[in-house]
């Protein structure tokens, strides 16, 4: 078992009605849409009329959640990034269409650009770190009593996100440099495989990570959620499922199931805690 708080210690906000408050615009992260769309007041309809706009950040929004949000409520819920340093900076836009698997492009007032090494930009389709412009709106000076010099490269200040963006300008967040995993000598977006497995009609939710079964070999692990109510899927069929989404080296070599991940406040998965869970850190190698 994942251990994580007990659901007393929990603060997800989903106890009683979220929208009493005649709430117009609301942001929270896929796992909290997906416990919505499954709570009582959700089933019971009525709620969310005054809601405009519904945003999603912190992993990418299965286009499944998307679909039964917008059949619902009729709001198709839209996806950004941010970071403490310079709060939301990509949004996909009310007035433009959706692009599946975007965080969006750069908000008015912002300059952002994704960078390789050398702080060259990247071509489209290269995938590099995402950097905010000094003149950036809403970017912060600096941290306190330093200079913030660990991060501040010229006129970049660059973080630990990694992206990649297409012909259009859309960005297509990868994700956090540490979270990436190499496996067989390709590079794995966590984030990527987490969407498919989270496409299986069994799964609540899920959580990639990498686990070094020995020197130089790292394998692509999966915990996750099932459903209540349906007969949980086994490994085999979670990678078969997989299999026919993702490049062979994508593909998990082990599953883990457990009760529930281990989360942030906001709802984010604190992957190296989940790294350094027992059921994950014993596992000596794969199949």
């Amino acid at each position: 078992k994942i251990e994580t708080p007990p659901e007393a210690e929990r603060n997800d906000g989903m106890t009683g009605d979220p929208f009493e408050q005649k709430v117009t615009v609301f942001m929270s992260v896929p796992g909290i849409y997906r416990r919505l769309l499954d709570s009582p007041p959700f089933k019971k309809g009525g709620w969310g009329k005054f809601l405009r706009v519904c945003l999603s950040a912190g992993e990418k929004l299965p286009e499944e959640v998307r679909e039964r949000f917008r059949e619902k409520t009729g709001i198709t819920i839209r996806e950004g990034l941010g970071m403490t340093e310079h709060s939301v900076y990509l949004v996909q836009g009310v007035n433009e269409p959706v692009v599946p698997g975007s965080c969006g492009k750069p908000l008015p007032g912002t300059k952002i650009t994704i960078l390789r090494d050398d702080l060259t930009e990247c071509a489209p389709g290269e995938t590099g770190v995402i950097a905010s412009h000094r003149s950036c709106e809403g970017l912060m000076l600096g941290y306190h009593g330093s200079d913030g010099g660990e991060n501040f490269h010229g006129e970049w200040f660059v973080s630990d996100d990694l992206a990649h963006k297409d012909e259009a300008g859309n960005f297509f967040f990868v994700g956090r440099r540490d979270d990436v995993i190499t496996a067989g000598g390709y590079r794995v977006s966590p984030m990527e495989v987490e969407a498919v497995l989270n496409t299986h009609p069994a799964v609540e939710e899920s959580a990639v990570v990498g686990r070094e079964i020995e020197p130089g070999k790292t394998i692509v692990v999966a915990a996750v959620v099932c459903r209540g109510g349906v007969s949980p899927p086994s490994k085999e069929d979670l990678m078969r499922h997989a299999s026919r989404h993702l490049a062979k080296y994508k593909i998990p070599r082990e599953v883990v199931f457990t009760d529930r991940l281990p989360k942030t406040e906001s709802g984010k998965i604190k992957r190296k805690e989940l790294r350094q869970a027992p059921k994950i850190n014993g596992i000596r190698r794969g199949f």
